[in-house]
């Protein structure tokens, strides 16, 4: 895998972890609304289902990813996660 791509794909994680976290504490469904709502799609260019925002959330790159943005949003001085544009 080249740089490009593996940065390309961090980038895609944090972006969507960034999404989730300014969503705050909802089920998968919820998530994947609200993901679709702001018009970002999965990796494939395809719509979120409760499902892929479950798949989403079990996935290593996640995992860190999600973990990124909420010491990242620990850190903002408002503490509050910067609104995800597209």
């Amino acid at each position: 895998m080249s740089e490009t791509t593996r940065a390309e794909i961090h980038a895609f994680l944090e972006r969507i972890a960034r999404a989730i976290l300014a969503q705050g504490p909802a089920t998968p469904e919820a998530m994947a609304d609200a993901l679709n709502r702001q018009g970002l799609t999965t990796r494939r260019g395809r719509s979120w289902s409760a499902a892929t925002v479950a798949k989403f959330l079990t996935s290593p790159g996640a995992a860190r990813a999600l973990r990124a943005a909420a010491e990242a949003q620990a850190t903002s001085p408002s503490g509050r996660t910067p609104s995800i544009t597209n």
